[in-house]
Formats: C-alpha cells, structure tokens, sequence
C-alpha cells in the first residue's frame, strides 16, 4: 500500500472520529448542560413567588435562595417565550433565544407602573 492512500486514510478516519466526538458532545449537552433561563428579581423583591411561564406553560415560581434573588428555568435550544407575572401585576411576554451548546441566559425583572384611562396599572417587564 503506498503512503499517499495510508495517508488518506487517516485523514478519513480522523474526520470520522471527530465527527463521532461532536455528536457526542451534542448529545451529552443537550441532556447534561442544557440551557438555562435565570430570572434576576432583586430590584423588585415583592415578585417573589410570582408565576413564570415559559413557552405558554406554567415553569415554576421565583423563589429566593439565601439572600440570591435569581431563579433558573431549564429550556431547550431555539426560541422562547418566557413571561412573569402576579393576578395583581401581569407579566409582558419576552421573546429570547438559545444557541448551539449549553449556556445561561440572564433577564431581569422590573415592574412598570403606566397609566391606562384614567387609573393607575403595572405589568412585570423582562429585560437583558
């Protein structure tokens, strides 16, 4: 067999191996990793408690830990639609989007007092 065909194939079978180590980690980060919707709610700490919906489900609730006022939501890769809110301030639907890998993405709860004829409203904003 002559060098250039042995050659090739290493080439071949480094490309293979490579290909087989990316799927891999696809796969284990897909499962293991994952991404990470956090909610920072410090500034507005009366939200504690408050409903978050993610993707038109209810996910869970903000909920402190120790003195952190940030509450993580596990989500698949691509777009989503999270939103927080209370029966007595509703919450404004934000669109986000996770890439390729495992990853946090970080948004931050405000309340937003406006006034709608005449009277006083707020609705929780979700900022990055």
């Amino acid at each position: 067999m002559s060098q250039a065909v042995r050659g090739i194939r290493w080439r071949i079978a480094w490309l293979v191996a490579g290909a087989l180590l990316v799927v891999l980690w696809r796969v284990a980060g897909g499962r293991a990793g994952g991404h990470i919707v956090q909610i920072q709610f410090g500034a507005v700490p009366e939200l504690e408690g408050a409903t978050v919906v993610i993707d038109h489900e209810a996910a869970g609730t903000l909920r402190r830990r120790g003195s952190r006022t940030v509450t993580g939501f596990r989500v698949g890769e691509g777009d989503h639609l999270v939103q927080v809110g209370t029966e007595a301030c509703p919450g404004v639907p934000a669109r986000v989007s996770t890439g390729f890998g495992s990853g946090n993405l970080m948004l931050l709860a405000e309340v937003e007092d406006r006034w709608v004829r005449g009277r006083s409203e707020c609705r929780v904003v979700l900022r990055r």
